[in-house]
């Protein structure tokens, strides 16, 4: 259960406005939201390690080979015109830094171009 705490002194409270309220409301609001997020993460992960859905990456650098073999083990639905469905992928964003590195240099690098017609 999520849940979020603020006290106030009761001869404080008339004399606060909307805006202060709206705040300390605001505030609650994103502790909740983050304490919910953790907990999904959390249920998230503890499934895809039972259903066997994570890659080890076993000290692999980030490459476009180890996103390769990753998002081979999604599925992918089509629609009724043949456009797929494609997954939402979460990462944290310190993480979505260093996968934009790595697949910016991507385009040059032979061996990753070859294996990506292969797949088309």
């Amino acid at each position: 259960m999520a849940e979020a705490k603020h006290i106030i002194e009761h001869s404080k409270i008339p004399d606060m406005t909307p805006e202060e309220v709206f705040v300390i409301v605001d505030e609650m609001a994103k502790e909740i939201g983050s304490q919910m997020a953790k907990y999904q993460f959390e249920v998230l992960n503890k499934t895809i390690e039972e259903t066997g859905n994570s890659v080890d990456a076993k000290g692999q650098k980030l490459s476009p080979e180890l996103f390769l073999e990753t998002i081979s083990m999604m599925s992918i639905s089509f629609d009724k015109d043949g456009n797929p469905k494609l997954p939402t992928i979460v990462i944290s964003p310190k993480t979505a830094d260093q996968w934009k590195r790595v697949m910016s240099g991507s385009g040059s690098r032979p061996r990753t171009q070859e294996k990506n017609l292969m797949r088309l």
